[in-house]
């Protein structure tokens, strides 16, 4: 008897078994995870060093050649390619299909830090990490505002709204970009510098040494221990300005007699707009198995909420700019 025979004769078996296929496929399609790309890992590690001013040449000459060198022996490489641009350095090392990158990734880092003494003193540490395309963000929500500056709206959007998203289930980071970054500047005269017979270096050394924070000791009474710490950072550019650089015959020049400071921001190197006006972007991350389209809803809701009790205030516009979940 053939299935077709038996689907003829007993059309209420059929039935049955039909709709427990549906019913079980219903209920199973809701622990599916949605996500916009499939589940691939690369073959490639990435490797990034940044060294702030340095030229191509430079990157080149005193850092990718001597990484290149060391990461080429990790065990199943087979081809290693680098770039260079102003102030930052990149090299790709690729492996052979089916590589467990988990283990090519500890490989790749263990042959990075043999060479690690050798970078540039004030070159960055290198950052390592595997390709993957599905740790691309979710969704970039834009901020803009017409009464806050761009330092003011960066600083909050980093400092303080970023916090109430971190503990949302299946979200990985939040990363935000665009706006001004605080920067205190200190602009040597050279002709006061030469005057009082001192250097660039030694107040950029100076200036290391007393922006400290360090653990000082400990202090006990009968009953109680206390830790100590030695709490010298920077709050704001007058305490830069009044350091004591040297003792001419009883006169304490501080760095603001050889210096101008001013409380400034970074060079934007990063510009960020929507529909044309200047904002500030907050990109979310979310774990590797997290489901992106539930992930993105609880962020929407997050949001909502926060708007609902004014901690995003009504001079600052939200809006997304991107979302996978669409």
């Amino acid at each position: 008897m053939t299935v077709s025979d038996i689907s003829i004769k007993r059309p209420i078996g059929v039935l049955v078994l039909t709709l427990m296929v549906v019913v079980l496929g219903a209920f199973f399609l809701r622990g599916l995870s949605v996500d916009l790309l499939p589940k691939i890992t690369y073959p490639m590690v990435r490797i990034i060093i940044d060294w702030k001013g340095a030229s191509p040449e430079e990157i080149e000459e005193n850092i990718l050649k001597k990484a290149e060198a060391s990461v080429a022996t990790t065990e199943d490489a087979i081809q290693v390619i680098s770039s260079a641009i102003e102030g930052n350095g990149s090299i790709e090392v690729y492996f052979e299909f089916g590589k467990d990158m988990d283990a090519a990734l500890a490989d790749t880092r263990a042959k990075l830090d043999l060479m690690r003494n050798e970078l540039p003193p004030d070159a960055d540490e290198p950052k390592i990490y595997k390709a993957d395309p599905s740790q691309l963000p979710i969704l970039d929500i834009a901020l803009s505002s017409a009464t806050k500056d761009e330092r003011t709206l960066r600083d909050w959007a980093e400092n303080d709204l970023s916090n109430y998203f971190l503990g949302i289930p299946g979200l990985g980071a939040v990363v935000t970009s665009g706006g001004r970054v605080r920067e205190i500047q200190i602009v040597v005269d050279q002709e006061k510098v030469q005057k009082y017979e001192l250097s660039a270096g030694k107040i950029l050394n100076l200036l290391r040494l007393e922006n400290v924070e360090l653990p000082a000791g400990r202090i006990s009474d009968t009953n109680k221990e206390y830790s100590v710490r030695l709490l010298a950072k920077f709050k704001d550019a007058s305490d830069v300005g009044n350091i004591i650089i040297a003792n001419r015959e009883g006169r304490f020049i501080k760095i603001k007699d050889v210096a101008q400071i001013a409380d400034s921001y970074e060079e934007q190197r990063i510009i960020t707009r929507f529909n044309g006006k200047p904002c500030v972007t907050m990109s979310f991350l979310k774990q590797p198995n997290a489901n992106t389209v539930e992930v993105v809803s609880k962020i929407n809701k997050r949001a909502k909420e926060l708007l609902k009790k004014k901690i995003i205030p009504d001079d600052v516009n939200y809006a997304v700019a991107s979302s996978q979940s669409y």
